[in-house]
């Protein structure tokens, strides 16, 4: 009886090993906040969000929940220049590692124009 007492305790102690574990994985990606964007003034607006794979540097761009960008910030790189299209207008975007924040910042321009700032610095 106390060997299976043992193995539960043990048990018990590597169940609770495994909870900041599940926490850092779970909490690694981060959304920017969504933004509106008007391409025409009679249109109605795009919706430019984005998420950001913390553990793998992986960013992806949504229009209207569609992924418009995406890419993977390398290793040991500062920025990532990304480009692409979406209902025929040319969309590009550059990410840059935030030093002070901790985060990363993409500009996206849509037909050579700024269009919003996504932060993905969790603050």
């Amino acid at each position: 009886m106390n060997s299976k007492v043992a193995w539960t305790d043990n048990a018990f102690s590597h169940f609770l090993l495994l909870i900041p574990l599940v926490l850092l994985f779970s909490a690694c990606t981060t959304a920017a906040k969504p933004q509106r964007y008007y391409p025409e003034a009679d249109s109605p607006p795009w919706v430019i969000a984005g998420s950001l794979h913390g553990t793998s540097g992986e960013i992806a761009i949504t229009i209207n929940n569609v992924v418009a960008l995406q890419g993977k910030i390398p290793s040991f790189k500062e920025s990532l220049r990304l480009s692409g299209t979406y209902q025929g207008s040319k969309l590009a975007s550059l990410c840059s590692m935030q030093y002070c924040s901790g985060g990363v910042q993409c500009t996206v321009y849509v037909d050579s124009k700024p269009a919003v700032l996504l932060d993905f610095s969790g603050l």
